[in-house]
């Protein structure tokens, strides 16, 4: 999905996704209960550094089922959030994952398995077991080393592997900001 998406007011029950990422090529692949990578378009590079650039955005979205993926990026609702020079990805308004993810790999989450260049990700929450080999968390499993915002959020999640924590795996920023959440 890229830049300037909007994904509102929707519904997933019964999600059973089963993945290699592993087999996949490239580098910006994920996997998510609703989208594997939320990113600006490749095919504009002029959208990197513009101003009128706008990030994707996910909101009031609930997913529940079972996610269980061969290599990492994993995410209850999205693999991986890769945004822009400027923006990166929104995840806000209401957005739930139920359900059990289980991630061969690093950088697993309850919403988004990493964050990148300055994402969002706000009001809602996680419930179930998350786990992977490391960078793993009840919300976001790896923040990227560009700061991003991760407020308002609830996890009540069991959370297994290295680098794991209630909310943030792995904090790669120490500008990352984390507003009431717990």
């Amino acid at each position: 999905v890229a830049d300037d998406t909007t994904i509102q007011n929707l519904r997933l029950r019964g999600v059973d996704i089963s993945s290699d990422l592993s087999e996949a090529e490239g580098e910006r692949e994920g996997i998510g209960g609703l989208v594997g990578v939320l990113r600006q378009n490749d095919d504009d590079s002029s959208l990197e550094s513009s101003s009128d650039a706008h990030p994707a955005v996910v909101e009031n979205v609930s997913v529940r089922g079972h996610i269980e993926a061969g290599d990492g990026r994993v995410g209850g609702l999205v693999g991986w959030g890769l945004g822009g020079d400027n923006y990166g990805a929104t995840l806000d308004n209401e957005n739930v994952f139920v359900g059990n993810i289980t991630g061969e790999g690093e950088q697993v989450g309850g919403h988004m398995g990493r964050t990148s260049h300055e994402s969002d990700v706000g009001l809602g929450y996680a419930r179930g077991e998350i786990s992977g080999s490391g960078d793993v968390g009840g919300i976001v499993g790896h923040s990227s080393s560009n700061p991003s915002t991760v407020a308002d959020m609830y996890a009540a999640v069991e959370v297994s592997g290295s680098n794991e924590g209630a909310i943030v795996g792995n904090v790669g920023s120490d500008s990352d900001e984390f507003d009431p959440s717990v």
